[in-house]
């Protein structure tokens, strides 16, 4: 007899019970037909056995959304604001960036070991290549710093970080936390065991990651090698470095390995560019916060330009909160998107 279906839904303990799985199969359902009617208008909800939804049904709903307030809500208040997701390559970004990485509980950094790696720019070709074999050698390095001081991973996680000089070469900057000085034969063996250029090795005087990455969002302009990548990591912490959340798993379990789409991934730098042009837009309907994006030849900045104008001329409907929000209302947004200055695809 084949065993019911188990829902996530349910307590280990039901699982076994039949009546249970079908109330908690029916529940998941009912939630998910709440979860779309808050998403799309009826006339573009998708089929159950569809779970994708297009972009031109999207797209569609967004415009429906547009149409029905257009009539009756023209003095709606709409929120404006920049988008762009946490990411390292912007100085916006990255706070959010390091937002993220705090929640996950950051542990004590004080009197720990600041390590920096960098490379000599004559044995490598080009600073793509010594970026490859430095990334390939990190984990190797710690653990053979490990093993001379005589600790484990568990006692002293560390974290790494990539930078960039401002000719392009990388670097790597190595929180570890191990708080016991260390001795010049230790300097000399890291030297040694890095092997790719010079080291540098400081103690952390402040608590916090941002004082540990006190310029974390002081950036230069990016060099090609990054900018034509698909993705490439830049902060890895060890396991046990978190505090808040469970030690993390470099392997996936068994048979739930990863696949890549087939379509074509942008690269960092087209990523950095649609950011650029895409506005976020948020208003209230009903009790229900709504958002959707609009994008921008221009960008964001342009547009707080145009609408602190508008301010200026005695416009009381646009207001600015900060750099990265206005407020201004359905009326000048759909002629925004009706002069083309805004668009929705």
């Amino acid at each position: 007899m084949s065993k019911p279906h188990q829902s996530p839904l349910l307590h280990p303990s039901q699982r076994s019970n039949p009546v249970a799985c079908v109330e908690a199969k029916q529940e998941k359902e009912a939630r998910r037909a709440r979860l779309t009617a808050w998403r799309y208008p009826p006339e573009c909800e998708p089929q159950y056995d569809d779970p994708f939804c297009t972009n031109e049904i999207r797209q569609s709903a967004i415009r429906q959304q547009l149409e029905d307030f257009e009539s009756d809500s023209d003095t709606r208040e709409v929120i404006l604001t920049r988008y762009e997701p946490a990411n390292w390559w912007t100085s916006y970004g990255a706070k959010k960036k390091l937002k993220e990485i705090e929640k996950k509980g950051i542990p004590n950094l004080t009197d720990s070991r600041f390590i920096t790696l960098t490379f000599d720019r004559e044995r490598y070709p080009d600073p793509d290549r010594a970026f490859e074999i430095g990334r390939e050698h990190i984990r190797k390095f710690m653990m053979l710093l490990r093993k001379y001081l005589g600790v484990t991973e568990d006692e002293c996680p560390h974290a790494t970080k990539l930078e960039v000089h401002e000719d392009g070469w990388p670097h790597f900057h190595i929180p570890f936390l191990y708080r016991k000085k260390f001795s010049y034969e230790t300097m000399r063996f890291i030297h040694e065991a890095w092997g790719k250029g010079r080291t540098n090795v400081r103690r952390i005087k402040g608590a916090t990651l941002e004082y540990a990455l006190k310029y974390v969002t002081k950036f230069v302009d990016l060099p090609e090698w990054i900018l034509n990548r698909v993705r490439i990591r830049v902060w890895q912490p060890s396991p046990h470095f978190y505090t808040n959340c469970a030690p993390i798993s470099r392997r996936p379990p068994a048979g739930k390995h990863k696949t890549r789409k087939e379509e074509k991934s942008p690269t960092i730098g087209e990523r950095i560019v649609n950011w650029g042009r895409s506005i976020s837009v948020r208003y209230t309907d009903g009790k229900h916060s709504r958002r959707y994006r609009v994008y921008s030849n221009t960008g964001f900045t342009d547009l707080l330009v145009r609408e602190s104008v508008e301010m200026l001329s005695g416009n009381e409907h646009v207001k600015i909160r900060s750099a990265h929000e206005l407020v201004t209302t359905q009326e000048r947004l759909n002629q925004c998107l009706t002069n083309q200055s805004l668009q929705m695809n």
